[in-house]
């Protein structure tokens, strides 16, 4: 049975729920337009623990706009050296492709060997304190 469930980050912070996903999840793909160091630090301690017990990590970000910065780069770079499951792509930006396309996806996939779950809206991997922007996404849950 399947479920869908509307998310904002008024009622449901992303980090907390992409968290939860982290720490259940066998295997997590991640497809962002934006990933700054803010947002890594909110799932750091899941991502590494689901790492640590063999979990498969894929993560893909965007480079248009330069707004990935370059601290959260280094950083899964990094864990790559520790941890081979950890699979990290950059799409870069349209001024260096010569090309109109953007990458602009924010879509969160963890599968926990039992539901898959994911979540497609408008929620960047960032964290933003002085944001009055609302966020919303959708979590489909598939069994």
């Amino acid at each position: 049975m399947s479920s869908v469930q509307i998310l904002s980050n008024l009622n449901y912070p992303i980090g907390k729920v992409i968290t939860e996903g982290l720490r259940n999840s066998l295997n997590t793909h991640i497809a962002v337009a934006f990933l700054k160091y803010s947002g890594v630090e909110v799932i750091q301690d899941a991502l590494i623990d689901s790492l640590e017990k063999g979990a498969e990590f894929e993560i893909i970000v965007g480079l248009d706009f330069k707004t990935t910065d370059s601290k959260s780069i280094r950083f899964l770079l990094d864990l790559n050296k520790t941890y081979k499951k950890l699979r990290f792509y950059c799409y870069g930006d349209k001024e260096n492709n010569k090309t109109d396309i953007v990458f602009h996806p924010k879509i969160y996939m963890f599968d926990n060997g039992k539901e898959k779950t994911s979540i497609i809206g408008s929620t960047n991997l960032t964290k933003d304190r002085k944001s009055t922007r609302l966020n919303s996404s959708h979590r489909l849950y598939l069994v």
